[in-house]
């Protein structure tokens, strides 16, 4: 599934800190609802947001979140 996305997502997803389940993305491609640049900035966006709720959870509400992390 990963070699059916567009380079630039699949280097979003390589530089990800998730792994990440590829089948919504992949049929949101292949349906011609999205470009490889926004595929890419969507996959980094998701990634984004996980990993500063992954801290809030780990390290509590004193951690900081970075600009951009959580909508």
């Amino acid at each position: 599934m990963f070699d059916r996305l567009p380079r630039l997502a699949r280097e979003a997803i390589a530089g990800a800190r998730f792994d990440w389940a590829l089948g919504e993305w992949l049929s949101d491609w292949t349906a011609g609802a999205i470009s490889a640049r926004g595929l890419a900035v969507k996959i980094q966006a998701v990634d984004k947001v996980a990993s500063a709720s992954e801290r809030v959870e780990t390290w509590g509400p004193d951690y900081p979140i970075l600009k951009g992390e959580l909508p």
